[in-house]
């Protein structure tokens, strides 16, 4: 009986660091050792808080756990025993809308789909007779979805 893994352990650490390898060839050094310890807890469902300065590798927090369970999703085989959610959805909270399109565009160059929830692409949906409270609530389209503090209650 295959005895199932955690991201804790050896074999799962690994397993990041190959999905980082694989998926995100461009970051040649990999993660930074202070980037490793809340993707495993993210990984593993936990909550993370973190503050940082700008320009200290914030978005591998939200983008490598996604893309371990897409990896892992594409190619389970390959990784027999890791728990893997087989739809991710994650919420970003960013303090412009500005920066959530950022977030985008740069996910959009990993091949994750995502979607900055604010009032252009609210409206756009709207025109085009598209629900996207409903889509979004689906967790069928999107993997990641950008919001900024306006429109996480606002009444669009």
């Amino acid at each position: 009986m295959t005895r199932a893994l955690s991201w804790n352990d050896l074999e799962g650490t690994q397993a990041i660091k190959d999905v980082v390898a694989k998926r995100i060839p461009s970051w040649k050094d990999g993660l930074r050792p202070f980037q490793e310890q809340p993707i495993i807890h993210i990984l593993k469902g936990k909550d993370v808080l973190l503050c940082n300065a700008t320009g200290d590798g914030k978005p591998a927090l939200f983008t490598v756990p996604i893309l371990c369970h897409l990896e892992i999703s594409d190619f389970p085989e390959a990784y027999p025993s890791l728990p893997a959610k087989s739809r991710p959805v994650g919420l970003i909270v960013t303090p412009t809308k500005e920066l959530a399109g950022n977030i985008v565009t740069q996910l959009s160059e990993y091949g994750i789909v995502t979607l900055s929830y604010c009032h252009e692409t609210l409206t756009a949906a709207r025109k085009s007779g598209r629900n996207l409270t409903k889509e979004i609530a689906a967790c069928k389209m999107y993997q990641v979805i950008c919001v900024d503090p306006e429109h996480i209650l606002g009444s669009e």
